[in-house]
This record gives structure tokens, C-alpha cells and sequence, in this order.
């Protein structure tokens, strides 16, 4: 499992802190319904700490997730 300190693991805190909680599936549906097209397995590559996001990116990904950048980065 991922770190919780790292920018994956913050990722996946997120998503199972989400109201529901959010599969990765879940998660990369509605990424790509804002624009972002990741599938599940990127999402799991993200959290795993194999891929890496732009800025743009992770922006969305922490509003789809209802939290901030900042919070997922720092």
C-alpha cells in the first residue's frame, strides 16, 4: 500500500474519505467526465506512485475529489 505521505497515498485517502466513498473506477469516470481521461488503472498507477499528473491535472483531481492541491501535494 502506499504511503499516506506521499501524493498517491493522499490520493487515496481522499477518494476513501469521499461522501460516498469513491472507487478508483468511480473516480476515473468522473475525471473523464471533467475533461480527464484516466482510466481506472491510472487512477491505481497515481496512487501507486507510477504516474505523474500536470497541473492542470491534479487541480482537477482535487476538485472532482473536494479537496484542494494543496492538500493532496503538501
Amino acid at each position: 500500500m502506499t504511503s499516506k505521505n506521499t501524493f498517491g497515498g493522499k490520493v487515496a485517502k481522499a477518494r476513501s474519505l469521499a461522501s460516498p466513498p469513491l472507487s478508483q473506477r468511480e473516480l476515473a469516470k468522473r475525471l473523464k467526465d471533467a475533461g480527464i481521461d484516466i482510466s481506472p488503472a491510472g487512477v491505481a498507477e497515481i496512487e501507486a506512485g507510477k504516474r505523474s499528473l500536470n497541473y492542470c491535472q491534479v487541480m482537477m483531481l482535487a476538485s472532482v475529489l473536494n479537496t484542494t492541491a494543496s492538500q493532496l501535494l503538501s
